[in-house]
């Protein structure tokens, strides 16, 4: 099973640059919606493993990151195509609900 992975800003930056598209999402461990989100998150990075990279970033470790990308809520999901955001989901979603929006946006 594939499951999302945790990236600093390099490799954040790195993976925008790579051309597939990103599924970011900006969760801690300390918030229980973030604990909620996660096994949503790693069903997404197993359905699209071959299609887009699928990461967590920490807020608290990538502070500077967090505030370029203006995250205000924990969780917040960010679609990137191209380098470029795409989409944003914010709180606890479904996964039916992100998975919509992938689609819409890969065209697929």
């Amino acid at each position: 099973m594939h499951e999302a992975y945790p990236v600093d800003t390099a490799a954040f930056r790195a993976l925008l640059e790579g051309g597939r598209p990103v599924l970011a999402c900006f969760v801690a461990d300390w918030a229980p919606p973030c604990r909620e989100m996660s096994p949503v998150l790693d069903l997404l990075a197993n359905s699209f493993y071959d299609t887009m990279e699928t990461v967590r970033i920490d807020p608290d470790a990538e502070p500077l990151l967090a505030a370029e990308m203006r995250i205000a809520s924990l969780p917040t999901l960010l679609l990137f195509i191209g380098g470029v955001e795409r989409e944003r989901m914010v709180g606890i979603r479904a996964y039916g609900d992100v998975e919509k929006k992938i689609l819409k946006h890969l065209g697929t």
